[in-house]
Formats: structure tokens, sequence, C-alpha cells
């Protein structure tokens, strides 16, 4: 019955041509995430943002809740929660910026310096971060290391410092400016019937669109800027 229920939901919406909502029922990841939302009665308007970040919400909410953490977290629940967006909004920026899927704990423990966490330590930060499965600790040689549980947890974190940054006058050139005109991408030797392909699409493209959708009453100052520099994305 709830099998038959979550296809009547998601039915209307496939056939609706939505690419939007197409591309992400396609995706394992957020297809589990759009069942979830659609079990605990949200319905499936939401963009993967917002999807990620009640996910990020409900892990973190879960370990702070009947005592699994120490109890100066659980005491302290919503400034636990804010420093620990705060943390991995440096951590998902950091690796977005240096193209890295892993920092090693020294390079984790200079960023949560940003934090000024009084309650809590950088290792507790990693702690609760692991058990809500939200960071994956990796060990490479000797170094252990650490990456986000998925691809897209990572970019919604980068979303939200990049927007930060916009929202403190901070300019997007740098992130989001690609090649685009037609000479600057297309192939040198191209025959008659061949296609010219596409602009190459910036490694922040995913992060700029998360960003987009958390953007609030500045969505449309942002798509100024982002358009200023890359108008195909």
């Amino acid at each position: 019955e709830k099998a038959e229920a979550l296809r009547e939901e998601f039915d209307p919406h496939l056939r609706s041509g939505a690419n939007k909502f197409a591309e992400m029922a396609s995706h394992p990841f957020t297809l589990s995430l759009l069942t979830d939302a659609c079990e605990a009665g949200h319905g499936l308007e939401q963009s993967r943002a917002e999807l990620i970040g009640n996910l990020v919400e409900r892990r973190i909410e879960h370990e702070l809740s009947d005592w699994r953490q120490p109890d100066k977290l659980v005491e302290n629940r919503e400034k636990t929660k804010e420093i620990g967006f705060t943390f991995l909004e440096w951590v998902g920026f950091a690796m977005q910026r240096l193209g890295k899927g892993t920092l090693v704990l020294a390079d984790l423990q200079k960023l949560f310096w940003h934090v000024k966490g009084e309650i809590i330590s950088c290792e507790e930060m990693l702690e609760l971060a692991q058990d809500a499965r939200i960071l994956v600790v990796m060990k490479e040689a000797e170094k252990k290391s650490y990456r986000f549980f998925h691809q897209l947890i990572q970019e919604y974190f980068a979303a939200r410092r990049l927007l930060q940054h916009f929202q403190r006058k901070a300019r997007l050139g740098h992130y989001v400016r690609v090649g685009w005109r037609y000479w600057q991408f297309r192939p040198k030797w191209i025959g008659k019937d061949d296609e010219w392909g596409r602009p190459f699409s910036p490694a922040w493209a995913e992060t700029v669109q998360m960003a987009t959708t958390l953007a609030g009453k500045d969505t449309i100052r942002f798509i100024k800027e982002v358009r200023r520099h890359n108008l195909p994305l």
C-alpha cells in the first residue's frame, strides 16, 4: 500500500515533463530523499538543496536526541547545530575550492579555527558529523582523512558558504567564469555535419545552482551576477 501511494504521488510529477524532477528521480541518492520527503508528508516540490538540507538537519537532530552525544552538546543543542553547520560550510567550500574530495585532520583543524566553537572541539565536531553520517573517515597511508558521505552534501555546504560570500559583496566570477562563446569552445577542425558540442561547465556549476535555490530574496541579484560571467549556466 505504501509503495502504491508513493507511485501515485510520483507519477503526475514524472508525466508533467518537469526536467528537474525527472533528473532527481533518476538519481538513487536524491530519489531516496524524495521518497523520504513524500513519506513525511512534505510533498515533492523541493529542490535538491532543500532535500539535502532537511536530511542533514534530521541526521544532526537525531544524534543530539536521546543523549547519544556528550551532555554539553545535547544541552546546547541549537548552538551545537549552528557550529556544526558553519564548520561543514567551511569544509565543503574548501574542498570545492581546492578540487579535492578529502581533507586531512590538520586541514580540518585549521578550518575549525574560523568557527570559534566555544562549546565543542574540532575532534568532537568530527565525531558528531561521522555519527550523523555526514562525514566519512578514511585512511590514506599514515594520515586520517575525511570526506562527505555524498558529493551532493559537499556541494550543498559549499553552496551555503558561496552564498554568504556573495551576500558580503564578493564577486562570483572566479567560480563560474568559463569560455562559453562559440569561438572559445568549438573544435579546431569541425566537419559540416559535426556537432560543436557545448561549453565546458565549471566545477562550481552544481554548487552555484544549489546556492541559487537557497538565495531567497537575493535570488534575482545572484542570478544576474552569475549571468554576467556565464550566461549558459
